[in-house]
């Protein structure tokens, strides 16, 4: 099952994508759950599996904005990598691995 949160006619929702379209489980599920995050919480990935069972899709994927998949997360992962290179004042060169760095940032929104 593939989840994905999107727009559509100037809503947002999140549904299921299927090979025929996207399913809307925005207020479908047993607990109304109103956005994918909220599912996540509520651990109800199987009412969401349930709720698509033998559904016809509601929009053809080409209509509808995929947005952001988890809106408004509690926690973004941030990546940093330091590359090797020569350092232009010395000369002399970083290490040959790169080095990563990894941080939770709480309350980031992405563009």
């Amino acid at each position: 099952m593939k989840l994905a949160s999107f727009a559509f006619g100037g809503l947002e929702g999140f549904g299921a994508v299927t090979d025929g379209g996207v399913i809307e489980l925005t207020g479908r599920l047993p607990g109304r759950q109103q956005t994918l995050r909220e599912v996540l919480e509520a651990d109800a990935l199987d009412e969401a599996r349930a709720a698509i069972e033998g559904v016809q899709p509601d929009h053809p994927v080409d209509e509808v904005e995929f947005l952001l998949p988890i809106p408004d997360p509690e926690k973004n992962i941030l990546r940093r990598a330091e590359l090797p290179r020569t350092h232009p004042g010395n000369g002399l060169r970083n290490p040959d691995i790169a080095q990563h760095f990894f941080a939770l940032c709480p309350h980031v929104r992405a563009p």
